[in-house]
């Protein structure tokens, strides 16, 4: 009498009574996956329609998940901590990893984004430059130290409010817009096109 340890039915129903080891006389968890060297210990795959096939392993105490079909590593975790986004090797906290050239748009595309209420802000890489913003024209960029905005350039305008002392020996090159300092200390050489 008693419960089985293992149950297998007509009814498509079966259990496991206790932790089940693979490739382990010894599971220490509910499902205990254990393999010698493989960098595939377990694999999640879909057939039929909507295909798609994964692996995760466990490699020198790092974690890494395989798309199997693609060939690429979407996301890894590190001894460290450090976690990579595309990358099997990240060299900080989170490090997003894309080679493809991606600029501005209006639907915030890049490397990297968050998504707020209704807008979208962005990090976008090409051959160009690299990319700072998001796509609301209602919204301003705001940058700050000690939970105070520094340089706010507007939404609606573009135009650039900066708040403190801004020391600039020289600008090279058109400054383009308005700009309004607080307790200003502004040196421009050779500049078009502005009004301070």
């Amino acid at each position: 009498s008693g419960v089985p340890i293992f149950d297998v039915n007509s009814s498509g129903v079966s259990y496991f009574d206790g932790n089940v080891g693979i490739g382990t006389s010894a599971p220490a968890t509910k499902l205990h996956v254990s393999a010698a060297s493989s960098n595939s210990q377990l694999t999640l795959e879909r057939t039929g329609s909507a295909t798609g096939k994964y692996g995760i392993y466990t490699n020198t105490n790092n974690l890494v998940i395989n798309n199997v079909a693609a060939g690429t590593y979407p996301l890894t975790i590190l001894n460290n901590g450090n976690v990579g986004i595309g990358t099997v090797s990240p060299n900080s906290k989170l490090h997003v990893s894309d080679t493809t050239d991606i600029s501005m748009s209006g639907g915030s595309a890049g490397q990297f984004a968050i998504e707020g209420n209704g807008y979208t802000g962005a990090i976008a890489l090409d051959a160009t430059a690299m990319h700072i913003y998001h796509n609301s024209s209602g919204r301003d960029l705001v940058l700050g130290t000690n939970e105070t905005a520094r340089l706010t350039i507007s939404g609606n305008s573009g135009n650039t409010a900066i708040t403190g002392t801004v020391t600039a020996p020289t600008f090279s090159g058109d400054l383009n817009g308005t700009i309004n300092t607080v307790t200003t200390a502004v040196t421009k050489a050779n500049a078009t096109n502005d009004t301070t």
